[in-house]
């Protein structure tokens, strides 16, 4: 029986969408260069030494970063959109599970890492052109932030939950996925907050009256409740992750022409 994973066709895949996204990828690259460039114009105009802080550069990459991930993650499904893309994509000589592998290391690590890349180089880019002019740039480095084990943790869910959803977005929405994805997120958001607010008035009205019961001795330690909800919530979250992708799988796998 043939193995569903194969590195050759897995890296003609790679090829393949290369070859397609070329052209966008290079004006991609060259227009981000000149946001940069120009936000760093702009933002040294207002100092008459020509600096430019580090908060603007980190302002940029978060700028670029919050809304690049779910717009490039809602095309991740693009190629099926339509039924003459659909017959194209589906009928390269791959399983499924290796295109499905593809546009999910696409999305997920290569996109980010990409991200990450190219505004570094550019970065060092422009602080050469403005030392030459005799200006400054606080240069910033993603990779250098200090956010400890928690903030790590913290980061790196709150990116899986964000890549999960509009992954999934794009594999039930064949037509302005972002849009619609934006539509369910914008209701489940709504939904869940009004269904917050009314379970905590409900257990706020439950525990005055149950207060009156305890020793006024008594001791809550909220320190450890705290730690507590987020470990249960981070734990809700990757499933709930996992989940989103395991169901964008098999929604990609029952794809038909």
């Amino acid at each position: 029986m043939e193995s569903k994973f194969n590195l050759q066709r897995i890296a003609n895949l790679f090829k393949y969408e290369l070859v397609l996204l070329k052209q966008p990828l290079s004006l991609s690259i060259l227009g981000f260069a000149l946001f940069i460039f120009a936000i760093c114009a702009l933002a040294s105009t207002t100092d008459p030494t020509w600096v430019v802080n580090e908060q603007t550069l980190i302002a940029i990459y978060s700028l670029a970063f919050t809304f690049g991930v779910p717009i490039i993650t809602s095309f991740s499904f693009h190629r099926i959109s339509t039924k003459g893309g659909a017959i194209n994509y589906l009928s390269l000589p791959a399983s499924r599970e290796e295109k499905f592998l593809v546009t999910f290391l696409n999305t997920a690590i290569l996109f980010p890492f990409g991200l990450t890349l190219v505004f570094i180089i550019v970065e060092y880019i422009i602080f050469g052109i403005w030392s030459v002019l005799g200006g400054s740039i606080g240069v910033f480095l993603p990779i250098s932030l200090n956010q400890g084990v928690e903030g790590v943790v913290y980061l790196f869910i709150t990116y899986a939950s964000v890549h999960a959803f509009f992954f999934f977005g794009s594999s039930i929405f064949r037509k302005y996925a972002f849009l619609k994805t934006c539509v369910l997120g914008f209701g489940l958001i709504t939904v869940l907050f009004i269904s917050g607010v009314i379970i905590l008035a409900l257990v706020g009205y439950s525990l005055s009256g149950a207060a009156e019961n305890f020793s006024h001795s008594f001791q809550f330690d909220g320190s450890s409740m705290q730690g507590t909800l987020q470990y249960i919530s981070n734990a809700v979250s990757i499933v709930i992750v996992l989940g989103l992708w395991t169901a964008s799988y098999f929604k990609f796998k029952k794809a038909q022409v």
